[in-house]
């Protein structure tokens, strides 16, 4: 995956197109013409009920983690912990900051999650400011 986009190779009449989605397209273009790109990053930590840190991971996974990746610039994301310290942190990469379409998305699961939590978590959002 270069700069980070995904993209897709397909076969076409024989010979072989590369496939790319515009967002995979747009950041190539721009690497390519020099011209700044702004990743993002949004940390949220939620705060699962003990011993609700697998179960809150799952319902991420099958009701947030679609949304999230239908919302444009979204990249990656990625829900991580330590069940038996039982802390959880959700990061999600952009290509664009996300606006209110994650805050929405967020308080929506937010709701759906109230009898796994300890009440609502937070977050942060940042910019790339280098990459190794």
């Amino acid at each position: 995956m270069p700069f980070g986009g995904r993209c897709a190779w397909e076969r076409v009449g024989g010979g072989v197109a590369r496939v790319l989605p515009s967002r995979c397209a747009q950041r190539i273009t721009q690497r390519l013409r020099g011209d700044p790109t702004q990743e993002n990053v949004t940390l949220v930590f939620p705060r699962p009920q003990p011993g609700k840190a697998e179960e809150y991971a799952q319902r991420w996974k099958a009701i947030l983690a679609p949304r999230v990746r239908a919302l444009p610039g979204f990249r990656a994301g990625y829900f991580v912990g330590d069940p038996t310290a039982n802390t959880v942190q959700a990061i999600y990469l952009w290509d664009e900051r996300p606006g209110e379409g994650l805050e929405q998305a967020m308080d929506d699961f937010r709701h759906q999650c109230r009898d796994l939590t300890l009440g609502p978590g937070r977050h942060e959002d940042f910019v790339v400011l280098a990459e190794a």
